[in-house]
């Protein structure tokens, strides 16, 4: 009877082990399989170019003189005139620019403005922007009689102006904009002068 206990002991030690070594070697697999390696180039780089850098452009323009008041009434006579115009930024990323611009243009007409230009892209080719900064309009006009020359304006104030640009590479751009160059009275006269620009712009 003795025997019999003893052996039927034996095994039930022996079944114990042979079920319990299952568990451990189970773990052992779930554990090789938990600290496996990632596979090389599983994951995926984000392309951070910002198509930044220094840029060149420049322009035709049409200049919209509007002007109110019994003083220098005549140039209303000359109405819309044309002009050139250069600039010159950085575009940081995407989305803001500084810029500088130049116009020059008929009746003696010039102004400069530097301004901070930012952008809405809209898809891969079309990019929305306004432009707002610190310029100066001036005017050196003939006197009605053709005797003389006198600045009947040279003023600094704030511009601004909006703009839709399509970009054809990375590098080549078209834009047409409107800005508004001065807008104020001077003693008695009420004045107002715009532009219209189309032109192209290469970044460096």
């Amino acid at each position: 009877m003795r025997k019999i206990y003893i052996s039927l002991l034996a095994t039930l030690m022996m079944s114990s082990y042979a079920v319990a070594g299952k568990p451990v070697e189970a773990s052992a697999q779930i554990a090789d399989v938990t600290y496996l390696d990632p596979i090389p180039g599983s994951t995926e780089e984000v392309d951070s170019d910002d198509n930044g850098g220094f840029y060149l452009g420049a322009s035709y323009s049409t200049l919209g003189i509007d002007i109110e008041g019994l003083d220098y009434i005549y140039l209303n006579d000359y109405g819309d005139s044309s002009s050139v115009m250069g600039q010159a930024g950085y575009k940081f990323n995407p989305y803001i620019s500084i810029e500088g611009r130049y116009w020059s243009g008929e009746n003696s007409f010039d102004a400069w403005g530097l301004y901070a230009k930012p952008s809405i892209p809209l898809g891969d080719l079309f990019s929305m922007y306004g432009i707002i900064g610190y310029g100066n309009a001036g005017i050196d006009m003939s006197e009605v009689d053709g005797e003389g020359h006198y600045n009947i304006l040279d003023e600094s104030t704030l511009q601004w102006g909006l703009g839709l640009s399509v970009s054809f590479s990375e590098n080549f751009a078209l834009f047409a904009d409107y800005v508004e160059i001065y807008n104020d009275q001077l003693d008695i006269v009420d004045w107002s002068l715009d532009t219209i620009n189309i032109g192209a712009t290469v970044t460096f």
